[in-house]
C-alpha cells in the first residue's frame, strides 16, 4: 500500500517538473518571438526612415529651381528635339524663297529685320538669299539667346545648304540664320544673312584726348558693326581704329577690327566712326577706344 502511495507521489512529483520546464520554455519562446518582432519591427522603422529620406532628397531636388539664364547671355543648344524643330522651321522658309512666294517670305520675316533693312512685299526678294533650285538645310551648330523681358527665345544656327541637282547633291555652302521663337503665341521668325540683332546706344566716355558718344551696333554671327561718334580734343589727328578692341558678355574675349570707314579724326573734329569687328555669335559688351572704354551691353542699352 505504501509503496503504491510512493509511487503516484514520484509520478505527481515527476508531472509538476514537467510542467514546470514546459512552462519555462514556453515563456522563454515568447520571450524570444517578441525580441524577434521588435528586431524586425526596428529594421522595418529603419527601412521605413531610409527611404523616407530618399523620397525627401528627390522631392528636394526636383524643387531646386533651374538656374535662370542671364538676361541676353548666349549658350549651346543640347535639347535634341528643339534642334531638330528649329533646323525644320529654316528649311521650311528657305523651301519658300525656292518657290518664290514673296508674300510667304515675307511673313517669315523679323520685324527688326523688316525695318532695319526696308523691306517690302514688293523687294523681300531682293532682301533676302537667292536660291532658284532645291536646297537641303542642315543645322551643325545652334545656339539660343533668352530674352526674360519678352520671352522670346533666339537660336543662332550655323549650318549647310546643299543644292539638289535632279535629285543628286550639289555645291554645299556654309549658311548663317537666326531664328525667334516666340513660345506664348507659338510663332517663329527669321532673321537672315548672318543678322543677330541691333541696338541703338547713346553711352559717352570721355578723357582728356577724345570724347566717344556710342550710336548703334548691329551684331552678325561673324562680325559686328559698332558706329559712334569721335570728338578729338587733341592737337593732332587720331586714328580711332588704332589698337581698338571689342570684349563679349559671354567670357570677356577680345575681337579686333576687321574694317573700318572714316576711321581718320581730325584736330578739333568730330565726326561718326564705324568700326567693324570680328564675331563668333557673341554678344558685344565695351568697345575700347585709344584706351577709353565704352560700354555696349545689351541690358545697358535699348535693345530693339
Amino acid at each position: 500500500m505504501k509503496k503504491g502511495k510512493y509511487t503516484l507521489i514520484i509520478i505527481g512529483l515527476i508531472l509538476i517538473v514537467l510542467l514546470i520546464i514546459w512552462w519555462i520554455t514556453l515563456k522563454n519562446k515568447q520571450e524570444s518571438n517578441k525580441n524577434q518582432n521588435n528586431i524586425q519591427n526596428n529594421n522595418e522603422n529603419t527601412s521605413y526612415n531610409t527611404n523616407e529620406e530618399m523620397n525627401s532628397n528627390e522631392i528636394a531636388e526636383e524643387m531646386v529651381d533651374p538656374p535662370v539664364l542671364e538676361n541676353f547671355a548666349i549658350e549651346l543648344v543640347t535639347d535634341r528635339n528643339m534642334f531638330y524643330s528649329v533646323e525644320q522651321n529654316i528649311s521650311t522658309y528657305l523651301q519658300a524663297i525656292v518657290d518664290k512666294k514673296p508674300e510667304e517670305i515675307y511673313n517669315f520675316l523679323d520685324e527688326d529685320y523688316i525695318e532695319k533693312f526696308s523691306v517690302t512685299k514688293d523687294n523681300v526678294l531682293d532682301k533676302v538669299e537667292n536660291y532658284t533650285i532645291p536646297v537641303r538645310f542642315s543645322a551643325q551648330e545652334m545656339y539660343q539667346m533668352i530674352n526674360l523681358d519678352t520671352q522670346i527665345t533666339t537660336y543662332y544656327v550655323k549650318g549647310f545648304v546643299e543644292k539638289q541637282i535632279m535629285d543628286d547633291s550639289g555645291d554645299t555652302e556654309e549658311y548663317y540664320v537666326t531664328l525667334n521663337y516666340d513660345a506664348f503665341n507659338k510663332t517663329f521668325s527669321i532673321m537672315p544673312q548672318k543678322y543677330m540683332f541691333a541696338n541703338t546706344i547713346n553711352h559717352v566716355k570721355e578723357n582728356e584726348q577724345i570724347k566717344v558718344t556710342m550710336k548703334q551696333y548691329i551684331a552678325y554671327m561673324d562680325r559686328v558693326e559698332v558706329t559712334m561718334t569721335i570728338e578729338n580734343k587733341s592737337a593732332n589727328q587720331i586714328d580711332a581704329s588704332n589698337n581698338a578692341k571689342l570684349s563679349f558678355y559671354e567670357d570677356g574675349t577680345n575681337s579686333y577690327v576687321i574694317s573700318k570707314n572714316n576711321e581718320i579724326v581730325g584736330a578739333g573734329a568730330s565726326q561718326d566712326v564705324t568700326l567693324t569687328f570680328s564675331n563668333n555669335i557673341k554678344t558685344p559688351k565695351n568697345v575700347t577706344i585709344l584706351g577709353l572704354e565704352v560700354p555696349v551691353i545689351a541690358d545697358e542699352a535699348t535693345k530693339k
